[in-house]
């Protein structure tokens, strides 16, 4: 067991590698979207908003579109933050569990041994 638990804890690490580069990729596009939509003018961000988020846009007017985008894409951003930071912690946490589960594997193993080992022992005691 305790060979597929490094591997598996390998395998484990690179996935959150990826996972974690991938959300620090989307937090950048948020920025970047941000700023592009902070610096473009109300009509365009209120035409936008009509082409792909009608909701967004019924009934209300240019400067009121634009600011509701970019607290939506703000509250994107705090989420995707979140999300980071999680990431960020995980694989410390993961360590610390494949020690502790790769010790009791070590353990369990050379309790089993030494049991089998003593009970050979004694092979004329018989149970009732």
């Amino acid at each position: 067991m305790i060979p597929l638990g490094i591997s598996d804890s390998l395998r484990l690490g690179k996935q959150n590698q990826t996972t974690s580069a991938t959300l620090v990729k989307q937090a950048a596009d948020i920025k970047s979207l941000e700023q592009r939509l902070s610096a473009a003018p109300a009509a365009e961000v209120a035409e936008w908003a009509q082409k792909f988020q009608p909701q967004l846009a019924e009934g209300r007017d240019q400067e009121t579109v634009k600011a509701g985008v970019l607290g939506q894409l703000k509250s994107n951003l705090i989420s995707l933050q979140a999300q980071i930071n999680r990431a960020s912690g995980q694989p410390t946490q993961l360590r610390k569990q494949t020690i502790k589960w790769l010790v009791g594997a070590l353990i369990a193993g050379l309790s089993f041994l030494y049991i089998g080992n003593t009970t050979r022992k004694f092979p004329n005691v018989r149970t009732r």
